[in-house]
């Protein structure tokens, strides 16, 4: 088994405020969190890098998160 530490999150999030609180607590327990406001920037994260979870917010200006999925 893996440790927290080694998995990667990427949070797609327009909320300021719900993104600073859940990424902050995602990292408190030890996950690698990469923020992304926009579903342009997820899907350019998610071309780059490996990400072991994806949390995409799904009301979006734009690309949505349903789409990045």
């Amino acid at each position: 088994m893996r440790a927290q530490s080694d998995i990667r999150i990427l949070y797609l999030e327009d909320d300021e405020t719900l993104a600073f609180l859940t990424s902050d607590h995602l990292s408190l327990k030890g996950y690698e969190v990469v923020h992304v406001e926009t579903g342009e920037e997820a899907l350019s994260q998610v071309n780059a890098s490996h990400f072991d979870l994806c949390i995409l917010d799904i009301m979006l200006p734009g690309i949505d998160g349903l789409t990045v999925a």
